[in-house]
Parts: C-alpha cells; structure tokens; sequence
C-alpha cells in the first residue's frame, strides 16, 4: 500500500502544482481555453490537490493501517469519480484526445486502488 500512496502522492503533486501555478498550460494541452473564472476554478481545484498531496504524504508514513485503508478508499472514490468526468469532458468534445490520457492515468489508479484494497482483505 506505500507504493500506491507514494505513486499518487507524486501524481497528485505534480498536477496539483500544474493546476495551481500554470493551468493555461497544462490544460491547454487538452484543448481547453480558460476564461478568468475557469482560471481561477482550475487554480482552486490544484490547492485542492496539493491538499490532498499532504494527506498522502501523512498516511503513508503512517503506522496506522486504518487511516492507510481510509486513504486508499478515499484514493479508489476519487479516481473513479474524476475519471468518469474526464470521460465525459472527453466524450463531450470538451477535452481533445489527450484528455484519454487524464481518463487512462484516473482508471489505472481506481483498478490498482481497487487491486490493493481487495489484496489486504484477503
């Protein structure tokens, strides 16, 4: 379970600090033109993601498999639910094709959170 949360800590980073310091860019490369209010929303939802960044960063190094279960639970909800919206952005015409990365990048850590998760309870 260290490496999933060590993994998704570093994604999590990465694209946090890309929402937060340079959406533009990042986005960008997905087709998307950003106005100043999906500015400022892209911004919010990367503080959100360095938050998140932070909780990773304390239940990995965690002693307390309860609060490393609750992380990857939490990781398992995320990934699915942000990857169904990605599919729709991407499905919609919102994204262009390198939005199937973001869906392909979300289904990945959903199956190994899932894979992780189902091991540890056997």
């Amino acid at each position: 379970m260290q490496i999933l949360l060590t993994a998704a800590m570093v994604v999590e980073a990465v694209f946090g600090l890309g929402f937060t310091l340079a959406p533009e860019l990042l986005l960008g490369r997905m087709g998307v033109t950003l106005t100043p209010a999906s500015d400022g929303l892209a911004r919010l939802f990367g503080t959100a993601l360095l938050s998140f960044t932070l909780l990773l960063w304390l239940a990995r190094r965690s002693e307390s498999a309860p609060l490393r279960r609750g992380a990857a639970l939490t990781l398992l909800a995320y990934y699915l639910l942000s990857g169904a919206c990605f599919l729709a952005l991407v499905l919609g015409g919102v994204l262009n094709s390198m939005g199937w990365g973001a869906v392909l990048l979300h289904l990945f850590f959903a199956a190994w959170c899932g894979w992780v998760l189902a091991k540890k309870r056997g």
